[in-house]
């Protein structure tokens, strides 16, 4: 009966260890991917940059924004955006040192796929741009757009069309926007990169007229394990567009992503 007894207890001690062998795999394998899920994750930049002709109406320009992944199905999400922007010149009092002078506030909405080295996103957005505590007059704009973005990590193409048409949806003179931006990475090593970057935007007017913006940055990364700093110099070798006209200017500046 001892040794009966012995075998039994012996039986239920290995029935005890595949038991917990199979729990401890169990818990090891990764879970089986969802096709829905509610990230509500969030990045963000802050980026600023200092013009080398400093004036009343130019010297420190910044720009903070905030993306979050609402809702995913399989590779699509629903993203909101938001963008703010504080443009800052020389004070004309002496104990004023910055007068911030414009601002833009940006908010979209988009529904964007992922594929394996591609993205395609439609989207809508809502920008207001005008003084900030004084009145300019011809400067207070207001635009509502919709569009269709495409593109990889190195370049994407956004046209966008301003509707509907009327007050309070638009308070500027353009019809269609198209963005074409590039980047063009020259050196990478470990988690340093130097490249350059090429933001291009065209506008056609009410009055049958296209203006442009152009502007041209050498960037160099420094790449973390959850954030990024960019250290930058950029120009705009032309810009006869009415929103925040930078022609010929030159700055340098940095943004921090995470």
């Amino acid at each position: 009966m001892g040794a009966a007894f012995i075998r039994s207890r012996g039986e239920w001690f290995q029935l005890l260890l595949v038991c917990c062998a199979l729990a401890s795999a169990a818990r090891s394998a990764p879970a089986a991917a969802k096709d829905f899920d509610v990230p509500l994750s969030g990045h963000g930049h802050i980026r600023s940059f200092m013009y080398f002709d400093w004036g009343p109406d130019n010297w420190i320009d910044t720009f903070i924004g905030l993306e979050s992944e609402l809702l995913r199905y399989k590779r699509s999400f629903l993203v909101f955006r938001f963008e703010n922007e504080t443009d800052m010149g020389r004070g004309a009092d002496p104990k004023m040192i910055f007068d911030p002078n414009r601002g833009r506030w940006t908010f979209g909405v988009g529904a964007r796929t992922e594929l394996q080295k591609h993205f395609l996103e439609l989207l809508v957005r809502h920008d207001c741009h005008h003084g900030i505590d004084r009145w300019w007059p011809g400067q207070d704009y207001k635009m509502t757009s919709a569009g269709l973005a495409f593109g990889t990590l190195a370049y994407f193409v956004m046209p966008t069309f301003y509707l509907p048409r009327g007050d309070p949806w638009q308070r500027q003179p353009y019809l269609i926007r198209l963005e074409a931006n590039t980047r063009i990475d020259i050196f990478r090593w470990s988690r340093l990169g130097l490249g350059l970057e090429s933001a291009n935007v065209l506008y056609w007017s009410d009055k049958g007229q296209l203006q442009r913006s152009h502007a041209l940055n050498l960037d160099m990364f420094l790449y973390g394990d959850h954030a990024a700093l960019l250290l930058f110099a950029g120009w705009w070798p032309y810009d006869n567009q009415v929103f925040r006209n930078r022609a010929g200017k030159i700055v340098s500046g940095l943004e921090i992503s995470f």
